[in-house]
């Protein structure tokens, strides 16, 4: 997948901009501006036409990095699904992916090993690809509730 946004050592943030594989939704993840408390985001989902299906806002504390003074998102992939999936920064225990379920909802975080790459999700799996020094492989990760 194509990571967009965050300069991870200057705390700036891009807004990202992704489209589903099929075309129906289109997502949008931006600094939200009216917001006093650092790495706060606004998530918006709108369809090609341009009709909103939800916006949220959510605090870095939200997004799990618990008063950061950065933005804490890497990437954002559209699921299968219509759910949204948040690459959060990367800590020594892996890599944080946040699930946005298709209502607007954080319904869970899934933590991967480093060195994988997420290429396709759902609200049940993530497929990633691994990169690191072995070989390449396709490994399918089941979302636990």
């Amino acid at each position: 997948s194509e990571e967009v946004g965050l300069s991870p050592t200057s705390g700036s943030f891009a807004p990202m901009e992704k489209e589903s594989a099929d075309g129906r939704f289109i997502v949008f993840l931006t600094a939200d501006s009216l917001s006093r408390t650092p790495g706060a985001v606004v998530l918006s989902v709108v369809t090609p036409e341009g009709r909103a299906i939800y916006s949220r806002r959510y605090s870095a504390s939200d997004l799990g990095s618990g008063g950061s003074t950065g933005h804490p998102i890497l990437t954002v992939l559209v699921g299968l699904d219509g759910t949204v999936w948040l690459q959060r920064v990367r800590s020594d225990k892996g890599d944080a992916w946040i699930e946005v379920d298709p209502t607007g909802d954080l319904a869970g975080v899934a933590v991967l090993p480093s060195g994988m790459h997420v290429q396709v999700a759902d609200g049940t799996h993530l497929w990633a690809l691994r990169m690191d020094s072995g070989p390449r492989m396709l490994i399918r990760y089941s979302v636990e509730r």
